[in-house]
Order: structure tokens, then C-alpha cells, then sequence
């Protein structure tokens, strides 16, 4: 697969969907610094360089979209186990966890020609060789090197990424589903959650194989799926 690598960009998502035209197949868009890295609804993703940030763009895909940012998350999750021998836990729908803080996102849009999805950027944004935290987020993420005492091989860790994304892609929603229930941290969780502007207080009771949570308000029960909400954050 073609791997393009760029020293700074404003945004891997933003370069890969202009690349899309001209490049045929699927392709890597990697940078050693984002100035404008984003993540769900917009959200400002800091990315300086020792991090690993990249858009994947795969097409037919056959996969649920629903599904797909919790597909990755795993791919990735179980990548970094293995390269990094540390334990990752998943926050749905595509937060990467080490010990209570955050180290890595995904997030997932699509490039539609009038109904039809022609290609997936999967945008995978980790702290991997990332020395020192900023202030303002100090108590919430982490890197991995900070984690492990050690530098790790940024392009290594890429193909290995990859490499584990097209298995994860060929698995039935089951497999996958195992594989989250074991690192999962929302859970059983009293949670809030961001929707239009607003919060509200809930319960996740369960994660479904179509991608969506069930959560319980006083006596009534709801299914919910990551594009219906702004954010979610755990209470306790």
C-alpha cells in the first residue's frame, strides 16, 4: 500500500480526501505534525511531532459504518499491546485509554458520491513518542513513552496498525465484540452525555453489535450510536 509521508500538514483527514481523486486504491496519508488535527464533531486533536498521526483510506468497505470506528479501535488497541506490552482500554465510540488517561482517538468519515460511499478515511491519531504533556490536559492523556519509559519506531507501529485493521476487517462483529468487552471502561457506567448543545445524566448498560449503547434513564431505555451525540464522559 502507499504510504505518503509529509512533514507538516494542517490535518492527515483534510489531505487524504484531496488526495482521493488522484490516487487509485487504498493509501496512507502520515505526518510528523498536524497544525489543525481534529477529532469527532470537530473536536481540536494537538499533534506535535513524536506522535503518530495518519488517515487511512480504504475502499470497499464492507463493513457497518456503525461498527467501523470500533473495529479500528480494537485493531489499534491490540497493535500497541503487542509492540508496546502495556494494557489498553477502550472508551466507546473510538477512545484509547492507559491507566485512566487518554492516548489515542480514532475517528471515521466517509467521501459519498450521491448515496454510494466511494472511500473511508480512518484517521488514527496516537501520543506515542510524546516526552511531555500539556499543561491544560496534563490529568487527562498520556503517551505511550511516558507509560513505557522508551521510544518506540512511529512507521513500525503504522504497518503493524494496518496490517491488524484489514485482519480485524475479514472478523464477524462477534470476534470483535469479545475483543472490546475485555478492554471496555464505559460499561455499567453512570455517564453525561453531550447532545445538541445540552447534557444529560445516564446509565450504559450495554454495547451493541450494531455499535450503538443501550442506556437506562429512570425507567426507560434508549439505544444511542456515536453520531447521535456530541460526547460522552464518565462520571463514575
Amino acid at each position: 500500500m502507499k504510504i505518503i509521508v509529509l512533514d507538516e500538514v494542517d490535518s492527515t483527514q483534510k489531505i487524504a480526501r484531496k488526495l482521493c481523486e488522484k490516487e487509485t486504491g487504498d493509501f496512507i496519508v502520515v505526518a510528523k505534525r498536524q497544525t489543525a488535527g481534529y477529532g469527532r464533531k470537530g473536536n481540536v486533536w494537538i499533534s506535535p511531532e513524536g506522535g503518530l498521526w495518519f488517515t487511512m483510506v480504504i475502499r470497499n468497505v464492507k463493513t457497518n459504518l456503525s461498527t467501523l470506528p470500533m473495529i479500528i479501535a480494537i485493531s489499534t488497541a491490540k497493535t500497541i499491546e503487542k509492540h508496546a506490552k502495556i494494557n489498553i482500554k477502550l472508551k466507546w465510540p473510538n477512545d484509547l485509554y492507559i491507566g485512566g488517561k487518554k492516548v489515542g482517538g480514532i475517528l471515521c468519515e466517509t467521501i459519498l458520491s450521491g448515496e454510494e460511499v466511494k472511500a473511508i478515511l480512518v484517521g488514527i491519531g496516537l501520543n506515542v513518542n510524546i516526552n511531555e504533556i500539556p499543561e491544560e490536559i496534563k490529568g487527562k492523556a498520556t503517551s505511550i513513552k511516558i507509560e513505557t519509559g522508551k521510544e518506540h519506531n512511529l512507521m513500525e507501529l503504522l504497518k503493524m496498525i494496518v496490517e491488524e485493521v484489514y485482519e480485524d476487517l475479514k472478523k464477524p462483529i462477534n470476534e470483535i465484540m469479545e475483543e472490546w468487552l475485555k478492554r471496555d471502561i464505559l460499561v455499567g457506567r453512570n455517564v453525561e452525555l453531550k447532545v445538541n448543545g445540552g447534557r444529560m445524566k445516564t446509565y450504559v448498560s450495554k454495547i451493541n453489535e450494531d455499535g450503538s449503547i443501550t442506556i437506562k434513564h429512570d425507567s426507560l431505555e434508549a439505544k444511542i450510536y456515536y453520531w447521535q451525540i456530541d460526547g460522552i464522559e464518565i462520571l463514575n
